[in-house]
């Protein structure tokens, strides 16, 4: 098991830049808080909510806690969709948001989040990319997040340690020269149940993470988008999920989700839910059971 170490980046205000122009480098600073290493969690107690947003071809999850606190894992590419759901689902402010890495059809629409909501802490593994979606995005996490953390390694978050994080690449931030590998996945453990979300995790990811942690889950996001590339064998086996979603555009260009991932996953599951098919998908879990429900309460799955 990885060490699990969080960077705190000092949050500057920024003047006006270029659209190409990388924003100067904030120190860097170890974490004041104590190496926070994954072990068993606490039980649940209400119900948890994680919603995999329709964004078209790209990746959004929002996860709502009894508590009224708010989690977004990625934000899609474009506001309106991801705002769709913001509304829906009554999202104001923002309690963490997670970046899984720099690709525009994950984090593209972040931006709009940083500035229309109270942002509080973001995560991400701080992996630079020169093009104008990451740099605005660096832009705005920068001028609105209260804290920024990157991450250096597995562990829980410090402030919902139902979270964990895991990542491929080593403790020092040492990147795959493949940026989906280098994606930050998180898993979500919420009593007896669990979610594991991987972003565009492929086979190298996989096979890092299947090699060096548990991520064992009920439910799975698929990685990018049901890729040929991703859903190996090796990591369903570990994985033993029962749900499969897969958050796909309809009839995008890529193919997504490519049927040689799709067969490789009715080897360990039937219910296969596409957000290209039915839309925003909706799970609901007391920590026991599992529902299943379109954004319109239909429900699609349930134990």
């Amino acid at each position: 098991m990885k060490i699990w170490w969080l960077a705190i980046l000092v949050v500057l205000l920024l003047g006006c830049q270029t659209a190409l122009e990388r924003p100067q480098e904030r120190p860097l600073a170890p974490s004041q808080e104590a190496p926070t290493p994954v072990a068993p969690q606490p039980p649940a107690i209400g119900t948890l909510r994680v919603i995999f947003a329709d964004v078209g071809q790209g990746g959004a999850v929002i996860i709502q806690t009894p508590d009224d606190k708010t989690i977004i894992y990625d934000c899609g590419q474009y506001k309106d969709r991801i705002y769709d759901d913001l509304r829906a689902f009554g999202v104001g402010d923002v309690d963490l948001l997670i970046a899984s890495h720099a690709d525009a059809d994950h984090i593209g629409a972040c931006k709009y989040i940083l500035q229309d909501h109270n942002v509080t802490r973001v995560v991400d593994n701080n992996e630079y990319k020169e093009t104008n979606t990451y740099i605005e995005y660096e832009t705005y996490r920068r001028q609105y997040a209260k804290e920024f953390f990157q991450l250096l390694g597995d562990g829980l978050d410090p402030v919902f340690p139902f979270i964990e994080y895991h990542v491929a690449y080593d403790d020092w931030g040492n990147f795959s020269k493949d940026a989906n590998d280098n994606s930050v996945v998180v898993r979500l453990v919420w009593g007896d149940t669990s979610f594991l979300l991987t972003g565009d995790c492929e086979a190298g990811c996989e096979k890092t993470l299947t090699d060096t942690t548990d991520i064992d889950a009920d439910v799975l996001d698929a990685g990018h988008h049901g890729s040929r590339g991703s859903s190996t064998d090796y990591a369903l086996k570990e994985i033993t999920p029962r749900i499969v979603i897969i958050s796909a555009g309809k009839d995008n260009r890529y193919g997504h989700p490519h049927e040689e991932a799709l067969d490789r996953i009715r080897g360990y599951t039937d219910n296969i839910l596409r957000t290209d098919q039915k839309g925003t998908i909706v799970v609901e879990t007391d920590g026991k059971t599992l529902k299943v429900t379109n954004k319109d309460g239909l429900i699609l799955w349930q134990e």
